[in-house]
């Protein structure tokens, strides 16, 4: 055991051997506890990301812990790369566990992408079938109706900051999404609530 200057703690605190090796353990084992519960709530993170196809949310209350654990791995990602040349372990993180959430973010980005495409899917069979746009008093139609809002709400934001710039930073879609859902919004004019 040694301080910053290299000097051996043992002598200053006047432990035996054998206590220091007992030191030396019990910090081993510290170390491997915070692995291990590292790699646990990473697997609930890439268990949840798969079974719910987004991430964890701060205002639903199971979810509240997993999102703060994912924003705290966000943040010492951003970190590191504000840092260029810094060492992983100078934000507490083995290059394997950096690798990991990267690898995680990338797939994480795949899957809000897919489930995009499988509700404009569902967007564009409801336009065809019924010939209308969802409507909000309707309670079979409104998680759709819903959607089809939050995108237009995307959309305009983007348009308040004076066009398409970067679509993915300004509102979380791509710039094909964009065209897509636009033109959806010719078809089924008879919207209930705009």
């Amino acid at each position: 055991l040694e301080d910053n200057e290299g000097s051996d703690y043992t002598s200053s605190m006047d432990l035996t051997e054998e206590q220091a090796n007992r030191l030396a353990v019990l910090q081993r084992s510290a170390a491997s506890t915070t692995e291990f519960r590292w790699e646990q709530r990473f697997e609930e993170l890439e268990t949840f990301l798969r079974t719910h196809g987004r991430k964890p949310r701060s205002n639903v209350g199971e979810e509240r812990n997993l999102y703060h654990w994912m924003n705290r791995q966000q943040k010492r990602i951003r970190q590191l790369e504000d840092n260029e040349g810094s060492e992983c372990s100078s934000i507490g993180l083995t290059a394997d566990q950096v690798k990991r959430l990267t690898t995680l973010k990338r797939s994480a980005a795949s899957i809000k992408e897919t489930r995009w495409d499988q509700r404009c899917e569902e967007f564009e069979a409801f336009l065809s079938t019924r010939g209308r746009k969802p409507n909000v008093n309707v309670g079979e139609e409104r998680s759709l109706y819903a959607w089809m809002h939050f995108q237009r709400k995307k959309i305009r934001q983007m348009e308040d900051n004076e066009g398409p710039s970067d679509y993915a930073s300004i509102i979380g879609l791509t710039e094909e999404q964009v065209r897509r859902f636009a033109a959806l919004q010719n078809v089924g004019t008879s919207d209930a609530k705009r």
